[in-house]
Formats: structure tokens, sequence, C-alpha cells
């Protein structure tokens, strides 16, 4: 399965790929949000081979997640590869520069199943696939939102 999301963040492109490579605040707010995030590298850049172990609770059952860094091309592409013991996922972030001052920012997120349950859930997912397209590109729009904020007060 698949969902992507195409939104504008009011920022140059430097500054657009600066924000989304900030591991550490990405790390910092999502504990906030009650997601435990445990680095599993040892660089000290950003860059590809990054790793985490990332747990959160969903729908009543804890679930835990392995998330690879596996491209990190500036200013414009990063891509993460994810596996858990029901998921495999996969997602892609290309920006491009529209002017100046303003970046197109595309997410692709892929979800492939790896075990039966996991298919059945896809699958179901599927007969609803209108609705969680429409909440994950409002989810992407508060993200590049969310952007647009920290670029301009930083």
């Amino acid at each position: 399965m698949q969902f992507s999301s195409q939104q504008d963040i009011l920022a140059p492109i430097e500054r657009a790929f600066d924000i989304l490579s900030d591991f550490n605040q990405i790390e910092t707010i999502a504990r906030g949000r009650k997601i435990d995030v445990k680095r599993l590298d040892n660089l000290t850049q950003a860059g590809v081979g990054l790793s985490w172990d990332i747990s959160f609770k969903m729908r009543g059952k804890r679930r835990e997640l392995i998330v690879d860094l596996v491209e990190f091309t500036r200013p414009d592409t990063l891509a993460f590869s994810g596996v858990s013991s029901s998921f495999e996922i996969e997602a892609n972030v290309v920006l491009t520069e529209v002017t100046p001052m303003k970046t197109r920012m595309k997410i692709v997120t892929s979800i492939a199943p790896r075990s039966l349950g996991a298919r059945l859930m896809i699958q179901s997912a599927k007969l609803g696939k209108t609705s969680l397209n429409k909440k994950y590109d409002k989810r992407i729009k508060a993200f590049a939102d969310a952007i647009t904020a920290f670029a301009a007060r930083s």
C-alpha cells in the first residue's frame, strides 16, 4: 500500500533540508509525543547509516520498528527503510526548489506486509484508502506547516 503527499514549505531548499535532517530535534519531538526513540548507530553526523529503534503504542498494542536512513543527498533527498515484525516500510522525501524562498516537499510512504495477519490488515485498509489518504495528506500538511514555522523562527 502506498501513500503520497506533496506540500509547499515557505523556506529555501537548503533550510528545509537542514530542518528535515536535524534528527536530534526530530527525536526530541517524537519523545514528546510518547514515542520511544533509541539510536542504534554511533555516527556523529547525519548521513546514510543512521539507525533508530522506535517503539510506540498504536491501537492498544506496543509496536516496535527499526528505521534506517538509506539515502541522504543534500539538498533534496532523504530515504528511510523500516522493518517491524509485521511490516516493511519505506519513506522517501524529495525536495524541489519552486522559488528561492519556496520548496515543494513530496513524501511517498510504502507499506508491505510481512505476515498473514499484516496482509489481512492491509487488505481491509485498502477498503478505506480514500479516508486514509486524506488523513495522511493532512498529517503531511501539518508537518510542512511546522517546518515553515520553524524556518521562520530561526
